[in-house]
């Protein structure tokens, strides 16, 4: 029961993070499930909290999934370019990221850096990662190859992502590999 709970609320954070990068690029509310999640104060909690980090390129395939509890979910495939943190195996590989809305390219970026979770729940057997946090572990990638925290304005209380913006590609792995 544990289990089905723990997927159930990560089901609702992603949802926020996926509303996020959709191309009409919505940001999740203050007031919306994205209250669930947990609020890192530092990019080191994020990174401890999170078992893989990946810079992922979106690959444009998502697949719609048999509704659950009157609710539709989509696997978003996506690219892992470098493994940051986690097994390296998964370097070059396509994974799925789960959620209620397709992960897409925005009119920004097609390229993140993504804090991830393993997901666990009813919806998927397969196997399925979620953002950590809700919205707080995506960082954009920009053309010039410099990271941009996109929803910083929903984390008030999280003053550390406003510095990471416009740091390097380069510079942000440094940091998390430390």
């Amino acid at each position: 029961m544990r289990r089905l709970k723990h997927g159930i609320v990560m089901l609702i954070v992603i949802v926020t993070v996926l509303s996020g990068c959709s191309k009409t690029e919505e940001k999740p509310s203050p007031d919306s499930s994205s209250d669930l999640a947990v609020i890192y104060s530092s990019l080191d909690a994020l990174k401890a909290d999170s078992e893989f980090i990946a810079e992922v390129k979106l690959t444009g395939v998502s697949k719609k999934l048999p509704e659950y509890e009157g609710a539709r979910f989509s696997l978003t495939e996506v690219e892992v370019q470098d493994v940051i943190k986690g097994d390296e195996r998964y370097s070059g590989q396509v994974i799925s990221l789960i959620g209620f809305v397709p992960l897409s390219t925005t009119k920004k970026s097609d390229r993140f850096v993504l804090f991830l979770h393993r997901y666990e729940g009813p919806v998927v057997s397969e196997e399925a990662y979620v953002v950590s946090g809700a919205f707080q572990g995506k960082f954009r990638i920009d053309d010039n190859a410099n990271i941009h925290y996109d929803d910083h304005d929903y984390l008030e209380t999280a003053a550390f992502y406003k510095e990471l913006n416009g740091m390097s590609l380069g510079a942000f792995k440094s940091l998390i590999r430390e």
